[in-house]
């Protein structure tokens, strides 16, 4: 039987065997690979719990491919209410926002 539980564990291969890595807190990095992994609470795929994340030098964690497009429509959608606004007041200014080059 296996336990699962939500303690993370690193175990290293030392000679020919593994041992147990002692982690001060569920971060462990690892140089050569210049990435970490870390044990990170959160939603993922609509389920809210721990999983391992990959996290880079700076401590961030490395965002899944649909972190980023939600990241980039976020900003997406500040900039064109930014643009909306700018126009808005063009208008109220006299300007025809549409006949600025």
């Amino acid at each position: 039987m296996i336990a699962i539980t939500d303690t993370l564990r690193i175990f290293q291969n030392v000679g020919s065997h593994y041992e147990a890595v002692e982690l001060r807190e569920p971060k462990f990095w690892m140089p050569d690979l210049k990435l970490g992994i870390c044990a990170w609470k959160g939603k993922f795929q609509g389920i809210n719990r721990l999983w391992l994340r990959w996290f880079d030098e700076t401590g961030q964690i490395v965002k899944t491919e649909a972190e980023k497009r939600k990241q980039d429509r976020s900003a997406l959608e500040v900039e064109r209410d930014r643009s909306q606004k700018l126009a808005q007041k063009l208008r109220e200014l006299g300007i025809d926002p549409d006949a600025i080059q």
